[in-house]
């Protein structure tokens, strides 16, 4: 015997948003995001507000003056990391533990060559420059992730050191 039910309550959680429903949706999500970025910069001493480009950057050790500009070619030390569960999904730093590290990003700076929370902020700093950004997911890797290590929709902290070639 086979019965099949269907309720009209499980059609409705099914149907398509609106364009308006998924805007407001959006909006909800991002200030989600910002209070939970807010809170993890206080909770950490990050001296940070976003951007104007809607990054969370604390500088936390200047470089030697030497402005990074716009198609330089540059490396970037990393450690990644989940906000939320502090875990580590890439790093080039085998202080860490033993794990394998991660190449570091050997790019041209501001070129659209890495992500677009890094991409956004690299002029603003100087060669040999550390900084901690806190990025949301429209900033780093979105819905999907990269398909690798990141889920989808996760607010990452980057933890970075730039160094001109």
């Amino acid at each position: 015997m086979l019965c099949i039910a269907c309720s009209q309550e499980h059609k409705q959680r099914h149907r398509m948003l609106t364009k308006k429903e998924h805007t407001e949706l959006n909006k909800k999500m991002f200030l989600r995001d910002s209070l939970l970025i807010t809170r993890y910069c206080i909770s950490h001493n990050l001296d940070s507000l976003p951007t104007s480009n809607g990054v969370w950057l604390t500088i936390t050790k200047n470089g030697n003056n030497d402005t990074i500009r716009q198609g330089e070619k540059i490396c970037i030390n990393y450690v990644i990391s989940d906000m939320l569960s502090g875990e580590i999904y890439y790093r080039t730093d085998s202080a860490i533990d033993k794990r394998p590290i991660d190449k570091p990003y050997i790019i041209q700076a501001a070129m659209g060559q890495t992500i677009s929370g890094i991409d956004d902020i690299l002029t603003m700093l100087t060669d040999g420059s550390e900084a901690t950004l806190v990025l949301q997911p429209d900033k780093a890797y979105g819905l999907l992730g990269d398909e690798d290590r990141i889920n989808g929709r996760r607010l990452l902290v980057y933890k970075i050191r730039t160094e001109k070639l």
